[in-house]
């Protein structure tokens, strides 16, 4: 598991939960910068299909990713209203998501091992694990595999923090 600090007894994980194409999911809220709302992207000739474009935030040009596309879940619904800007090295990155749903802090107790049902088509290198919440199975993105692989995609993107 690649969580940040999830093997210290007693510490609870900030986790940002989110939806992507209808779909609950979370990730480790040390890897998230802020949260803006989704604005016109311009978009990228020639780019991969899962960029859906560039955004100018506070003077940043952002490389907005279409997050569904990205995690081969399902075809994206172009619906965001959010952007989760990412503390990523390199260029800045923001995933797009349809809505975010809250940051809560989960104990290390409510991670539970990975099926191939919390999969659903997503490639399992980009899950962290998976957390029960709200009488549900959540999976937790893996940030630095996610920006591993934009690294081979995205060339000014630089290799994921430790």
């Amino acid at each position: 598991m690649t969580l940040s600090n999830s093997g210290i007894p007693g510490y609870a994980l900030p986790i940002l939960f989110f939806h992507v194409t209808g779909r609950t999911m979370g990730t480790d809220l040390s890897w998230v910068r802020e949260v803006v709302n989704a604005r016109e992207l311009t978009p990228l000739p020639n780019a991969s299909r899962f960029v859906a474009g560039v955004v100018n935030i506070r003077g940043d040009v952002v490389s907005v990713l279409d997050t569904a596309s990205l995690l081969k879940n399902r075809e994206s619904s172009h619906e965001w209203e959010r952007i989760i800007l990412l503390d990523s090295p390199g260029a800045p990155v923001g995933l797009a998501v349809e809505s975010v749903i809250a940051v809560q802090s989960v104990m290390p107790e409510a991670f539970i091992t990975v099926s191939e049902s919390d999969l659903n088509d997503i490639p399992e290198e980009y899950i962290s694990g998976v957390t029960s919440w709200q009488g549900s199975r959540v999976p937790l993105l893996n940030i630095p595999a996610l920006i591993a692989h934009l690294q081979k995609n995205i060339p000014y993107i630089k290799e994921a923090r430790a």
